[in-house]
């Protein structure tokens, strides 16, 4: 886990007690908001790492590849 997927999972669970406490004082409306931002934050993380996978089979597959077929000079 990065850094930033661990700042935004205390964001998560910041705004989940948030809501909570929204909730419990009456403001629903409110709560919702702060439940859907809870959601916004882990998916983000979520996102991130599978961004951070897919580069590094990407970057992998092309240093494969390229030790495989190496380009010649002037090809294309």
């Amino acid at each position: 886990m990065t850094s930033d997927q661990r700042e935004l999972l205390i964001k998560a669970c910041e705004s989940l007690e948030a809501a909570k406490l929204l909730l419990q004082g009456g403001f629903p409306g409110f709560a919702v908001a702060r439940a859907y931002y809870a959601m916004f934050y882990i998916a983000q993380a979520f996102l991130e790492g599978i961004r951070i996978i897919l580069f590094q089979t990407f970057c992998s597959n092309c240093c494969i590849r390229s030790t495989i077929h190496p380009r010649r000079e002037g090809s294309h």
